[in-house]
């Protein structure tokens, strides 16, 4: 586990950081966790601990009341107070703010899926679409800021629940990527550094492993994938598009609404938000032959 003499030989007790660290004890604390809480009058609700409680109830009932709310990487407004709270905590302790840590960590658990699979978005609202869009849906950051958070409490407070249920999260991953093969890596870098801070508390070697596959497969020459139709991002070219441009079009027609796909990867649907995937330049010529049927989406899935 961690090394929690280091955490608490380490104290900032005046000056500019030591007035900071006050700050956060008596006012940021409390005022965020009001806030996960859905307790402050006139704000936006944050629905935070709600997902939480959703999730539990829908792994245990098969149902829950209510919606998901807020953004997809919600999960993570959670996971980062637990980690200032745990900080915190080594330094004021205070067996009140723990107790109540213990209790969202008992949830948070109660929300954890059977194969060790953990975020509420994903539980309650799209169940069918885990590990489908690694580039926006935020996954592997909801995990990564989890993972520091337990990190972090257990070298705090030496209690090693949320531990406990990260390295099952991670161990899910690392049979996912690593033994089942699955492609791609998250368009927002987290998961790296938090399976690094896992690594050096527990030693299990296969959390550096994945880490330094994260790495790796980020940015790598898609020429190679291209051949196949993929990107390292995790999506499959469109073939209609493909096959339009290997024509010598300047783009292709893709989907059920004759959408418009050009060159340059710029969609024309809608508002004009989509993109196309990045290997859409070395694609154009080389996928044209697939199967593969174009759901309308513009970016069909692996």
């Amino acid at each position: 586990m961690g090394d929690l003499r280091l955490v608490k030989d380490f104290k900032v007790e005046e000056g500019f950081f030591g007035r900071y660290e006050k700050l956060v004890k008596d006012v940021v604390l409390p005022y965020q966790e009001r806030a996960l809480n859905d307790q402050i009058e006139g704000a936006e609700k944050s629905h935070c601990i709600e997902n939480f409680r959703m999730a539990a109830k829908k792994l245990k009932t098969g149902s829950c009341d209510g919606e998901f709310y807020g953004m997809v990487f919600q999960d993570s407004d959670v996971a980062k107070w637990l980690e200032g709270a745990a900080y915190s905590l080594a330094q004021n302790p205070d067996e009140a703010l723990e107790k109540r840590c213990d209790e969202i960590i008992e949830l948070i658990g109660e929300a954890q899926q059977k194969d060790g699979y953990l975020n509420t978005y994903f539980t309650v609202k799209e169940p069918e679409k885990r590990w489908t869009n690694l580039h926006e849906a935020h996954e592997l950051y909801c995990a990564g800021h989890m993972i520091e958070a337990a990190v972090a409490y257990t070298e705090c407070t030496g209690k090693a629940k949320l531990l406990e249920i990260m390295c099952d999260m991670a161990d899910h991953i690392y049979r996912h990527f690593i033994e089942e093969g699955a492609e791609g890596y998250p368009g927002h870098p987290e998961i790296e550094l938090a399976l690094m801070r896992l690594y050096r508390s527990t030693k299990e070697e296969r959390y550096k492993e994945l880490a330094l596959h994260f790495i790796n497969v980020r940015g790598v020459e898609e020429k190679s994938l291209a051949r196949l139709g993929k990107s390292s991002r995790g999506y499959r070219v469109c073939p209609e598009l493909c096959a339009g441009a290997a024509a010598g079009q300047g783009s292709g027609t893709c989907g059920p609404g004759g959408v418009s796909l050009h060159r340059y990867g710029r969609c024309s649907y809608g508002d004009g938000r989509y993109r196309t995937c990045g290997c859409l330049q070395n694609a154009l010529e080389q996928y044209h032959t697939a199967q593969d049927v174009c759901d309308g989406s513009h970016r069909l899935r692996l």
